[in-house]
């Protein structure tokens, strides 16, 4: 299955670019998501996905190699994990470009996901909900990408020459919870269908 998003933050492209660099700052920000360990360079990655689907958990470990284009903005993440406790396996190719918006002002990442998902729990990635559910996750991400930039921008009130990168990462984002996104994205197919008085 192939996954569209987009986001934006009110940041330049710079200072957005730097922060996605940090592996760590990013897992930090995704629902779930764990890093084990980072080579020296950031290219390669080991780490794990949790989520829970109704009473089912499932840990999904693997090791992912990141590729950046400094000049360009641009990068890709490709990886393969699997849960030993169902045996599902997921493979991955996330491809990723910023851009400048608002004159500058802020940045918008555009990100191509192919997804390839195998064992018991393959049912969850099916069906046309799959996009409307990442465009869930991507807004959880982006909201605890802005709260980074604030405290960034905070900290900086009495440091201005700290970078982002030096700043302590967040805590975790927590546990990725498909069921409770799920019932979110049909709360909101309804309202657009029947509008809010129906709510």
């Amino acid at each position: 299955m192939e996954i569209r998003q987009k986001f934006t933050v009110e940041q330049d492209i710079a200072t957005v670019w730097t922060a996605l660099s940090d592996i760590r700052l990013v897992a930090s920000c995704v629902p779930g998501a764990e890093i084990v360990s980072v080579s020296d360079d950031q290219s390669e990655i080991e780490g794990l996905m949790r989520t829970r689907i109704g009473p089912i958990s499932a840990a999904f470990g693997g090791r992912g190699k990141v590729v950046r284009d400094e000049a360009g903005y641009k990068g890709s993440v490709e990886g393969a994990g699997a849960d030993k406790n169902s045996g599902s396996r997921v493979q991955i190719k996330l491809d990723y470009e910023l851009e400048p918006t608002d004159g500058g002002k802020s940045t918008t990442t555009s990100i191509v996901a192919g997804v390839v998902l195998s064992g018991p729990l393959a049912q969850f990635g099916k069906g046309a909900l799959i996009n409307e559910i990442a465009a869930q996750i991507t807004q959880q991400f982006t909201a605890n990408l802005r709260q980074r930039f604030a405290a960034v921008a905070a900290a900086k009130t009495q440091d201005p020459q700290a970078p982002v990168a030096a700043m302590p990462p967040p805590a975790s984002a927590g546990e990725l919870r498909p069921l409770q996104i799920l019932l979110a994205v049909l709360k909101a197919r309804f309202l657009r269908l029947f509008g809010s008085t129906a709510a």
